[in-house]
């Protein structure tokens, strides 16, 4: 095991951004949070 992604949490600051999905999905220029995380991960060749 190399790593684990905590995405859990309820946003309770990004409510309005988050009411019908979780945090890690929201999208940031293009790919969700959660893509943006695994892609680093990849980059640096933990897979």
């Amino acid at each position: 095991l190399k790593v684990i992604i905590l995405a859990a949490g309820m946003s309770s600051r990004l409510r309005t951004l988050t009411n019908d999905k979780p945090k890690c999905m929201l999208k940031l220029f293009n790919e969700t949070l959660i893509e943006r995380q695994i892609k680093i991960f990849n980059n640096c060749n933990i897979n």
